[in-house]
């Protein structure tokens, strides 16, 4: 991955906090994340996955103050890309 790429994943990770911010902010993200949340605990697949150690630490900032595991927040941002909720505007690859 280009350094390039990367600045621009991490454009959009940052976009999506501040997404989940105002989420929090009206308290629709902990009602959302909750129902989110018990529907991925129901089918759960452990994963082995590398992943640049910025979005990791971004990732465990945006959890902590959501109090929220990390792991979780992932999968939460996950399923809502393959659901369409969250849009990439260029292509990955």
């Amino acid at each position: 991955m280009t350094a390039e790429r990367e600045a621009e994943l991490l454009n959009e990770l940052r976009e999506e906090e501040e997404e989940l911010a105002e989420l929090e902010e009206t308290g629709y993200f902990d009602e959302g994340f909750a129902r989110l949340d018990q529907k991925l605990k129901a089918k759960r697949h452990p994963i082995s996955i590398k992943l640049p150690s910025e979005v990791i630490s971004r990732f465990k900032v945006i959890a902590g103050q959501n109090n929220i595991p990390y792991q979780t927040l992932i999968g939460v941002v996950l399923k809502r890309y393959v659901d369409g909720k969250i849009k990439i505007e260029e292509p990955l690859v």
